[in-house]
């Protein structure tokens, strides 16, 4: 998932997103509702945030 400029990774099958950078000691995470809603959100990272290019075709690509 992509929230800002930070991406997150979902936790096995839970509605519970945790920062890509988790193991490196970043602790940000976003929970959502069933509908997909954000139901809440600590946004506080550790780190600079990710710097991404957004192709033609509106892929967004990690650099």
């Amino acid at each position: 998932m992509l929230l800002g400029k930070y991406t997150y990774s979902q936790m096995h099958s839970s509605k519970k997103f945790y920062c890509s950078k988790r193991r490196r000691g970043c602790k940000a995470s976003v929970a959502l509702h069933a509908g997909g809603a954000i139901a809440a959100a600590d946004v506080h990272h550790t780190h600079p945030p990710d710097d991404f290019l957004i192709t033609k075709s509106g892929a967004y690509v990690k650099i």
